[in-house]
């Protein structure tokens, strides 16, 4: 089996998880012309329970997985055994989670203010199955070194859902809305279902390579022990942000009932707010996941260098600042460039309404960029279970805030915003007490703040002059060649306002092409 070097491994993951994002973020833009806002408020409230219990299976368990595989590298048997008893233990867990949220489909609708969609949940109850599986074979190839099928079959889930998605979506609108919704979930169902078969192909031709069976003391009742010890602290550290979305879907169609919202405005503003604004949102901080992923190996390798971190943090803001800042300066076309008037409701300015939010939201990728970067780099420091507490805190105070504020009238939709400022501001400030005092680590990117703010000083003017001279001009044209100018200056400003960093790349430069030479 051909394996990759671990930077290797980590390229090809990060890069395919960009693709797989931008595929999941322009999916959602034709889903919400063809369902319309109420439609994909119906589709968000599906998939934050639905994440939930996926978090057992694809989070924790493939990690814990490729852990045991790779510690046996070189015993192919006991490998292969290894993964048959993980393939058989998530299928039945898989099962179990699959039947009972198809049983309880009814029930949960109910819970959640809007009745309708206890059929998405039955069609989706099938696709814990089959990710259940899916995390099986995606924990096997890591665990033997290879990143290349799991990269592949993300790119393969997401295209799936793009081509299967809209067209049952579509199809299936005739019969009704929530028919409609349905038919999306089920291209979810069929794109599980052929990563499912490509990791299963990868599989055979893995297989084929011969091993010689060696005697062994390792029992399945052994490796199951080892898969659940191995596996629960990486479940707990990834369940925490996908349980309070879970609240979230739960409380909020009901809290905006309890504040004069019939159940149809309630689930427009929810699918805005969730379908449309964090799905823009989340573009960026796919970037900063990269610098994430490399902090981690970085401070594991040398963890008397805790200057990785710092430089890791420096870096995600240099992608999130000025990142927030565009979003905030071009909200309003943004959203008329992706959404036209697919947003349109009989009660609610939708395009309106996905502006404001995106406006008021856009600060979240700085705060989601430097929370993912700060836990990252506790991982590496060996101290994983400092963000589990911290995350834990912040949740309960983001519940009460938001349980506070929903219902108020006026704010509404809104208080969904300012919970999650306050979750992950809670979050962060604890993180950082933690580095600052107990680690010892100088945050460096609060050093060159002033840099970072220049450049975004001068990116912001000339967007703001780019945005008023093509005022006129078709959002089509004028939004590329807004973002793109705001690119531009930024790096200019960055550069001009720090001439020694430019100096040190052609130091380095020099220094390679000097010991070429020689």
């Amino acid at each position: 089996m051909k394996k990759q070097t671990f930077f290797g491994g980590v390229a090809i993951l990060i890069v395919a998880s960009i693709v797989a994002k931008l595929l999941g973020a322009i999916y959602r833009i034709p889903l919400t012309w063809i369902l319309g806002s109420e439609g994909l408020g119906m589709y968000q409230l599906v998939f934050p329970l639905f994440s939930l219990l996926l978090v057992i299976s694809s989070t924790g368990m493939p990690s814990a997985i490729s852990k045991m595989i790779a510690k046996r590298e070189g015993n192919l048997f006991e490998i292969n055994k290894i993964f048959k008893v993980s393939l058989i233990s998530l299928f039945i867990f898989g099962l179990a989670a699959g039947i009972l949220l198809f049983s309880c489909s009814t029930l949960i609708a109910n819970m959640q203010g809007n009745s309708q969609i206890y059929l998405p949940y039955m069609v989706i109850s099938f696709a814990v199955v089959l990710v259940s599986v899916l995390s099986a074979f995606r924990g096997y190839f890591q665990g033997r070194m290879n990143m290349l099928p799991t990269a592949m079959s993300n790119i393969v889930e997401q295209s799936g859902k793009l081509v299967f998605g809209l067209l049952f979506s579509y199809l299936f609108l005739g019969y009704g809305l929530i028919y409609g919704v349905a038919g999306a979930v089920l291209g979810v169902v069929l794109s599980e279902l052929v990563a499912v078969l490509y990791m299963f192909i990868c599989y055979l031709k893995a297989k084929k390579e011969k091993y010689e069976i060696k005697s062994s003391n390792l029992t399945n009742k052994a490796i199951f022990k080892e898969l659940i010890y191995t596996s629960f602290p990486i479940v707990l550290a990834s369940f925490i942000i996908p349980f309070t979305l879970v609240i979230d879907s739960f409380l909020v169609i009901n809290l905006l009932n309890s504040g004069g919202f019939n159940v149809s405005d309630s689930t427009v503003m929810w699918g805005i707010n969730n379908g449309v604004v964090n799905s823009i949102i989340n573009v960026p901080v796919v970037l900063t996941l990269g610098v994430a992923t490399a902090v981690v190996p970085f401070l594991s390798a040398k963890s008397s260098d805790k200057s990785e971190l710092s430089k890791g943090l420096w870096l995600a803001m240099n992608i999130a600042i000025p990142s927030a800042i565009g979003v905030a300066i071009l909200s309003v076309p943004i959203i008329e460039f992706l959404y036209s008037n697919s947003l349109v409701s009989s009660n609610i300015n939708g395009t309106s309404l996905a502006s404001n939010i995106l406006l008021l939201s856009s600060g979240l990728i700085v705060f989601m960029a430097l929370l993912q970067t700060q836990n990252a780099g506790m991982q590496g420091l060996n101290h994983s279970k400092i963000p589990v507490f911290n995350l834990l805190i912040a949740a309960i105070i983001k519940i009460v805030v938001l349980v506070m504020l929903v219902p108020i009238n006026s704010i509404n939709i809104y208080g969904v915003i300012i919970s999650n400022y306050t979750f992950y501001g809670v979050a962060i400030i604890l993180n950082a007490v933690y580095l600052k005092y107990k680690e010892k680590i100088n945050l460096y990117f609060f050093k060159n703040f002033s840099t970072i703010l220049g450049a975004c000083l001068i990116m912001a003017l000339g967007v703001l002059v780019l945005k008023n001279l093509l005022v006129n001009v078709n959002v089509y044209i004028s939004l590329p060649i807004c973002i793109i100018g705001g690119i531009l200056l930024y790096l200019i400003g960055i550069i001009s306002l720090k001439v020694e960093l430019l100096e040190k790349v052609l130091f380095q430069f020099k220094k390679l092409k000097t010991k070429f030479k020689n």
